[in-house]
């Protein structure tokens, strides 16, 4: 891969996901739907994500990095839906990509200055990324 514009990191809802386990998340929701969902559409209740096109998104639960996808753009709704969602994120079906989770330790081999999980977007340098995305372990791309 290119060296990314931005590398980011997602922290995903724990309310959203409650009670799931990582392989759950990694076999369901990102083998099965956010693939199938018309633009890739991740749907956030409050906070989108300010970003360019063509930034990888690692997608950060319960204390490891699960996923990745390229992000595309987002949307805002006028209201929140019927859900509560205030708004999408969009991204590159054809990028979804899932692997052995990564824990802060290993990411913090990558970026010495990653300070740990949080509930925040991070943003990591992407120079670091393809060093990153060669260590990443058992990693299926995911299809439509």
């Amino acid at each position: 891969m290119t060296t990314p514009q931005e590398v980011r990191l997602l922290p995903m809802s724990t309310e959203e996901f409650s009670g799931r386990s990582i392989s759950e998340i990694q076999d369901e929701f990102f083998a099965v739907d956010l693939p199938k969902r018309p633009e890739g559409r991740y749907l956030y209740y409050r906070y989108g994500l300010s970003a360019p096109a063509g930034t990888v998104v690692l997608f950060q639960y319960r204390g490891h990095v699960v996923a990745s996808a390229v992000f595309t753009g987002s949307e805002r709704f006028s209201k929140p839906n019927e859900n509560g969602y205030g708004g999408a994120l969009h991204f590159d079906t054809s990028s979804v990509q899932t692997f052995d989770p990564v824990d802060a330790s290993t990411l913090g081999r990558f970026w010495p200055d990653f300070p740990g999980f949080n509930q925040a977007k991070q943003s990591l340098d992407p120079q670091r990324y393809a060093a990153f995305e060669a260590e990443l372990k058992n990693v299926e791309k995911q299809s439509a």
